[in-house]
């Protein structure tokens, strides 16, 4: 392969991880606690955070320690969001 066709891949791989993080830019500001859950994510991806001991559930523990004052409303959906989130973990 030459110089030539080597940038012009190069640019095409580059501009897919651009379109994906842009997509994932605005879907983290629409919902943020999507994002965290991983649902989006595919199962093989999901495996390898299993694997590599991610969990969303300790991530929502420590964020859900910095976010103040949270509404009743607000508290009770991170609360429920935590539950569901152990639930997939567990599953």
């Amino acid at each position: 392969m030459g110089d030539n066709e080597l940038c012009v891949l190069v640019g095409g791989v580059m501009a897919h991880y651009d379109e994906v993080f842009r997509i994932k830019s605005t879907g983290a500001k629409a919902y943020v606690f999507h994002m965290l859950s991983g649902m989006w994510k595919t199962i093989a991806e999901r495996c390898f955070m299993w694997l590599g001991g991610f969990r969303s559930s300790k991530l929502l523990k420590i964020l859900g320690n910095h976010l103040e004052p949270l509404t009743d409303q607000q508290l009770m959906g991170i609360c429920n969001l935590l539950q569901s989130s152990q639930q997939a973990e567990d599953a």
